[in-house]
């Protein structure tokens, strides 16, 4: 992925998936599910990543 953006914060991280689902969602793919992540090279590392939609109540203040 020649446009790939490397995280180096918690708050990065969340940016970078919250646009992925986004662009995923925009594009056509539906992102809710259960998806598997490995790194190549590595069998040590491997997470079953949940995506759920929630609805959030607005706030009234």
């Amino acid at each position: 992925m020649s446009d790939a953006f490397i995280p180096d914060d918690e708050t990065d991280f969340s940016e970078a998936l919250t646009e992925l689902i986004e662009r995923a969602y925009t594009n056509g793919t539906d992102p809710e599910g259960a998806w598997k992540c490995s790194i190549d090279g590595n069998g040590n590392f491997h997470w079953d990543v949940r995506i759920t939609r929630v609805q959030y109540d607005d706030d009234d203040d």
